[in-house]
């Protein structure tokens, strides 16, 4: 029988294979003929995850009774439990398999000791940009291997040297020289892969004791994960930030609620080029004073009182800085007349609060006063926060996610907090007035495109068009 989608072209089908995001539902789908089998595996490849080494194992005689599709997969992760996990002796024919995925470019593993054999793998994947290292321990490289950093590289040579751009390293301990998973691991010295990654240019790090000066002065990115030791955090930066000249973007985790305690000590180097940062506040007003370029603030960290929101503004520069993030635990009218008044070359305003709620003439007087004076702003997020979990703690494992707080368990040393009955829960305005205000702000805010008061819906305008929509939209 003949149906309409069966004369569907195959481009089309790629597509809807593309928004099927379920695994299980895809490999469902891929079953069901010839045709979806054909047109779905390169859907369905395209991201590997073998959760345990016996499973990487397992996966290893599909590719090589199936060689001929190792173009397809171009990204995979890997999972070792432990070293009694069988994937773990197996781990030299597992990365050997790796090896011909020559179009890998993220590539993901957690757990294990690495053979030295890991080494010729990266050489091997020309196309490898993004490596994550979670809970390994790394060998040295093997005797004579083709490149060490830093020396002459020749950008243009295909094979001279492994081509990661973007390195993840969480909880990673080094082997000593020769390759002995019972030998105990030195947690004080450089990982020996730092030497031979010479188009490094993105690091993100946690509990990493030595990164090498030649490493961190061709960085334009650097992540620091959160920690339980705000002191450690900023003893990491003190040490590294004299040597990233060329750095552009900072981002530091928030540090969990145990342990803001007191302040830590402040941040003393400068950072001339720095364009973006994301970070809890106490190292926010160390960077502000050395970053006279910053075009985008974001404080991940809740700013328990108002006084602290308008230092931070008063240190940015008001030439440069382009977009500003701020989380409040109480709402105050006050910050958006510093903000308008004070970052006229702003696009991106975006403030939360927990507790209060904007005045009752909040909108008109945004209207009238404020907004006037903003011409380029773009987008103007101002709205409480959802609920949050109870608890510090970081919602996912990955290093790129954003890290919450959760603001009911947040004790600030030396700061009063108002009563619980004093505190009112935000009242979000209502939809008909802001839609009225909104289409009065265009004529006078020709850029203003995303607009959101109330958390999870989001107004919305197409450039060139003066309606205004109402989407939801996620955290």
């Amino acid at each position: 029988m003949n149906t309409p989608t069966i004369s569907f072209p195959n481009e089309v089908w790629m597509r809807v294979f593309s928004y099927i995001l379920d695994t299980a539902s895809l490999r469902a789908v891929v079953l069901t003929s010839r045709r979806f089998r054909n047109l779905g595996m390169d859907e369905l490849l395209h991201t590997l995850v073998w959760k345990t080494g016996e499973k990487a194992g397992n996966n290893l005689e599909f590719w090589e009774d199936n060689a001929d599709l190792v173009y397809i997969p171009t990204s995979l992760s890997i999972s070792v439990n432990s070293r009694h996990d069988s994937g773990a002796i197996a781990y030299p024919r597992i990365l050997n398999q790796v090896s011909w995925f020559h179009n890998l470019g993220t590539l993901s593993l957690s757990n294990g000791f690495l053979p030295p054999v890991f080494y010729h793998v990266l050489l091997s994947l020309p196309n490898l940009t993004h490596l994550k290292l979670h809970s390994c321990h790394v060998p040295d490289a093997p005797a004579h291997f083709p490149f060490s950093f830093p020396s002459f590289w020749d950008k243009d040579a295909d094979d001279i040297a492994i081509r990661v751009t973007h390195l993840s390293i969480r909880n990673v301990l080094r082997y000593p020289t020769a390759f002995d998973p019972m030998a105990p691991p030195n947690p004080h010295s450089q990982i020996d892969l730092f030497n031979f990654l010479p188009a490094l240019v993105s690091l993100t790090l946690e509990h990493l004791p030595t990164v090498g000066i030649p490493v961190l002065q061709q960085l334009t990115s650097l992540t620091l994960l959160p920690t339980h030791s705000p002191e450690h955090t900023v003893t990491q930066l003190n040490e590294y930030l004299p040597f990233t000249s060329n750095l552009l973007h900072l981002k530091i985790g928030a540090p969990a609620t145990q342990a803001m305690r007191e302040a830590p000590p402040p941040i003393v180097p400068t950072v001339p080029l720095l364009e973006t940062f994301v970070g809890p506040e106490f190292a926010a007003l160390s960077i502000l004073g050395g970053s006279p370029a910053l075009v985008s603030l974001t404080v991940n960290s809740p700013l328990a009182k108002m006084q602290d929101a308008l230092d931070l503004i008063e240190q940015t520069n008001p030439l440069t800085l382009r977009a500003l993030e701020l989380n409040l635990v109480e709402w105050d009218d006050e910050i958006i007349l510093a903000i308008t008044h004070r970052l006229l070359a702003c696009r991106s305003a975006k403030v939360t609060f927990r507790f209060s709620e904007p005045s009752e003439d909040f909108l008109f007087n945004l209207g009238v006063e404020h907004l006037p004076l903003l011409t380029q702003l773009h987008t103007l997020h101002v709205h409480a926060r959802a609920e949050e979990p109870k608890r510090g703690v970081p919602l996912a494992s990955d290093p790129d996610d954003e890290y919450y707080l959760g603001q009911d368990e947040i004790v600030f040393p030396g700061r009063v907090r108002a009563p619980k009955e004093t505190r009112v829960v935000a009242v979000a305005p209502a939809e008909d007035a802001c839609a009225e205000a909104l289409a009065a702000w265009t004529r006078y805010n020709k850029e203003l495109s995303s607009v959101r008061f109330v958390s999870g819906r989001e107004w919305r305008r197409r450039k060139g068009k003066g309606r205004w929509g109402v989407e939801r939209v996620g955290e």
